[in-house]
């Protein structure tokens, strides 16, 4: 340009930004003559920017100069250094349409150029901006400006554009799944929920995040199976955005994709799963959710009430208190299950109306487990209520009368010892149990003088509960009632019962085995029936001298066990010691269990081993039925495992070398002993090992697992396999499995699970996670660990096969420690 054209050039610039008016025929002909020369006046305009009083008219003047052509002048602004050039050429190209901004795409491959400025130009462009183009950009730029294509990307997105974007999602880093999980939820198309509903599994837990928020905003319908997964999410912020998510989404679908989240083993997992049900859960749903429960194993069904009734919030309650009076009876149980659970909300009106009218259920599990239920509330209210069942209903009326004895009120003092003359045997031990917790400062007189009535005519077990409720009374109140009458009766039972088993006192009670022929068993015996004839005997008042069926002298009380009570005897024919372990009368009055203690202890008596307690004979002394078997003076190994501290490794060994060759005999033998623990392995001198009670469980038991009629369970369940614990099948593997326990508390200190009650120790065992036994006891071996964790495998598959395979494990495993 000539030196002529410049000065028309200043001097159209000077006119235009004069204070004085300029008539409009002379502004348009300057501004025509800027735009002549655009090329020249623009780099002129811009660098009057940072002194001019007047930059805003500036700016106007650089409006239509800006097109195609000149747009790289307005760049050189637009990256100024000085701020104040560079905000009014932004002001300048955020507005114009006069010029593509599509080129200005290509400046993000310049290291040189301010991103942020361009970024922010061109998202005030991106009506004309191509969208393809700007995510192409993806595969040029460098790390730190991905973020900001991306975030362009989401802005100038379209329909168009979400099948490049999905492309995008495979193999690309975290941010870019990220940002495109974040652009694809403003679509809303199956190809959108699709990859949307596969980014739930992303290994980062952010873009899982924006997945489900992509989810919870789609307009077309979403399969919350997916998403429901999600609350098993390791990250807590994710769960409650999943729950979140279902919650908004309100799928009734949702609550059959809860099923398998209850009876999770995390809590964080059930209370998720609870809080989706404290949101959307109504009547039907929950009853949706019990009935597939219907099928499940027992163990998920206390799983999954307990998470209803622990977490559930009001709504889930409201549900279950409807279904308390529903139709269905497996439903109706369920719900009494969970209310009994339900502490958060037991002390509501609605919670005791609904338990109260459940009494009068044709259901006996509901009714009796309404009444443990009121047992639990402590509302004193129900005592009336619980009266009624306990005088109207037989069966129920052992368990009204233990909840009444929780509720410890007095005006049920005198129904229930009018239950002391109740023709039903365990009506009349809960009555007798109770006396002593319903006793108060006011009544305990007139309960001891009651309890003191019966003595005369109670023997056995419920002579047993007298003599006890007796001495509690008397220890918290002292003694009121008549003690001299109290010291006759308490004396008169026992002599006459020492009387006619002395030798020579009175006929001698006969006695019969019942295993000693197998040939010539028949199942009708009478002697199974019921016993010989003779009066019953009660081990428990047996005093030493005593003598049975002529032939065995009592010598002492040895204790008690699961199944009754254990007396040292000598046979005076062969003058032996041996053990009798009478049966309690409970178990010795079901002709069934006889039975099957007849078939069990059968096979077992065929093992002769030095390991193994040798069982002798099966008898009926009078109708009592007693086990004879071999007297072995020793301790348990229970007793060694009190102190919390793991045995000596090479003392460990000798034991459990002991405890596989007694096992192995049995094995052989077709036997297995299903109640395999350290209270059945007894140690004598030198730690000789004798395994006992060979085939007890299986003819005690009902093929239920010893659970009990309202699902309980009994006893402490540490070594039980999984298999038993789900009402599988047992074979040698389960006994690997139980001494696989025993070998991690004798080596750990501590068995590998425990919990508050048996139902949590025993859902552990199904599944099966222990800590490993290194992480317990740091000094013990990598293969002693690994011998341990195989016998205690989940899966009777993956144990060791044998007994001699388990020896031969443990022989490698200690040749490795120097033993």
């Amino acid at each position: 340009m000539g030196v002529l054209d410049s000065h028309r050039v200043n001097r159209a610039i000077r006119v235009l930004l004069s204070d004085q008016d300029v008539p409009a025929a002379e502004q348009q002909q300057t501004l025509a003559t800027l735009k002549q020369f655009a090329g020249h006046a623009v780099p002129k305009l811009i660098a009057a920017l940072p002194d001019s009083r007047t930059p805003g008219k500036i700016a106007e003047l650089l409006v239509p100069l800006l097109n195609n052509t000149t747009l790289s002048l307005f760049l050189v602004g637009l990256f100024s250094p000085d701020t104040r050039v560079a905000s009014r050429v932004m002001e300048v190209l955020h507005g114009a349409r006069s010029y593509d901004p599509n080129q200005l795409l290509a400046l993000f491959q310049d290291p040189d150029v301010p991103k942020g400025r361009l970024v922010e130009v061109l998202s005030r462009q991106k009506h004309a901006l191509d969208p393809h183009a700007v995510l192409k950009l993806l595969d040029s730029v460098d790390k730190e400006s991905r973020t900001l294509v991306l975030r362009l990307a989401d802005e100038v997105a379209t329909d168009a554009l979400v099948p490049d974007l999905i492309g995008r999602l495979q193999g690309g880093d975290w941010l870019t799944r990220l940002y495109i999980a974040r652009t694809l939820r403003r679509f809303s198309t199956e190809a959108s929920r699709d990859a949307l509903t596969k980014l739930l599994d992303d290994q980062h837990k952010t873009v899982r995040q924006a997945a489900l928020e992509g989810l919870a905003g789609m307009r077309i319908p979403v399969d919350v199976g997916p998403i429901c997964q999600r609350l098993r999410d390791p990250d807590l912020t994710v769960q409650a955005k999943a729950i979140e998510t279902i919650v908004q989404i309100n799928d009734p679908k949702a609550v059959h994709h809860l099923l398998d989240l209850l009876q999770d083993e995390s809590e964080y997992v059930r209370r998720a799963a609870v809080e989706v049900l404290n949101q959307v859960g109504n009547t039907g749903a929950i009853k949706d959710l019990l009935g597939a429960l219907r099928d499940r194993d027992w163990w998920v069904r206390v799983r999954a009430a307990d998470a209803l009734g622990t977490i559930g919030g009001p709504k889930v309650v409201e549900a279950i208190l409807s279904l308390v009076k529903d139709k269905d009876e497996f439903i109706r149980r369920c719900a009494v299950e969970i209310l009994i659970a339900s502490k958060a909300h037991a002390g509501g009106e609605s919670v005791l109306s609904s338990l109260l009218e459940a009494l009068g259920d044709a259901d006996w599990w509901v009714r009796e487990r309404a009444i443990d239920a009121l047992a639990g509330l402590g509302d004193r209210r129900a005592v009336p209520p619980l009266l009624r069942v306990m005088e109207q209903d037989v069966k129920a009326a052992p368990v009204a009368i233990r909840a009444l004895a929780t509720l410890a009120d007095p005006q049920a003092i005198r129904p229930v010892l009018a239950q002391l003359r109740s023709p039903e045997k365990a009506v009349r031990a809960e009555a007798l149990r109770a006396a002593a917790a319903l006793a108060d400062e006011a009544h305990a007189e007139m309960v001891q003088r009651a309890l003191t009535e019966e003595l005369p005519g109670l023997s056995g077990e419920l002579r047993d509960l007298a003599d006890k409720s007796l001495r509690a009374i008397s220890a918290k109140f002292g003694s009121r009632a008549a003690t001299t009458d109290a010291a006759a009766t308490d004396i008169q039972p026992t002599a006459r019962l020492s009387e006619s088993l002395l030798r020579g006192q009175e006929p001698a009670l006969h006695h019969a085995s019942l295993i000693a022929e197998p040939g010539r068993f028949d199942p009708a015996s009478s002697a199974i029936r019921s016993g010989l004839p003779g009066p019953a005997v009660d081990p428990a008042t047996l005093e030493p001298g005593a003598v049975l069926a002529d032939r065995y002298r009592v010598l002492r009380h040895i204790g008690s066990g699961a199944f009754g009570v254990v007396i040292l005897v000598e046979d005076l024919v062969v003058h032996e010691e041996i053990i009798f372990k009478f049966l309690k009368p409970h178990v010795a009055s079901d002709e069934s269990v006889i039975k099957r203690f007849v078939q069990e202890l059968r096979y077992a008596r065929r093992i002769t081993h030095e390991n193994v307690i040798r069982i002798h004979d099966f008898i009926a002394v009078g109708a009592s039925y007693a086990i004879s078997m071999e007297y072995f003076p020793s301790r348990s190994l229970a007793s060694l495992l009190t102190a919390g501290s793991p045995m000596p490794t090479r003392r460990a060994f000798g034991v459990l070398r002991g405890i596989c060759r007694g096992m192995a005999v049995a094995h052989r033998a077709g036997i297995v002993h299903r109640d395999l623990k350290p209270a059945n392995v007894l140690l004598g001198e030198d730690d000789l090992v004798k395994i006992v009670d060979f085939g007890l469980a299986a003819a005690g038991t009902r093929g239920d697992l010893g659970l009990t009629r309202t699902g309980l369970i009994l006893g402490t369940p540490y070594y039980i396999a999984p298999e038993q614990a789900q009402g599988g099948t047992v074979d040698p593997r389960t006994d690997i499995y139980s001494l696989g326990v025993i070998m991690y508390e004798m080596l750990t200190g501590r068995p590998p699970y425990v919990g508050p009650d048996p139902v949590s120790i025993l859902l552990q065992h199904v599944q099966g996670k222990p800590k490993p036994p290194r992480q317990v006891q740091p000094a013990l071996s990598p293969a002693l660990e690994a011998t341990i964790l195989k016998a205690m495998a989940l899966q009777p598959a993956d144990r060791h096969g044998s007994m001699e395979e388990l020896s031969g494990a443990l022989e490698a495993a200690m040749a490795t420690e120097g033993a």
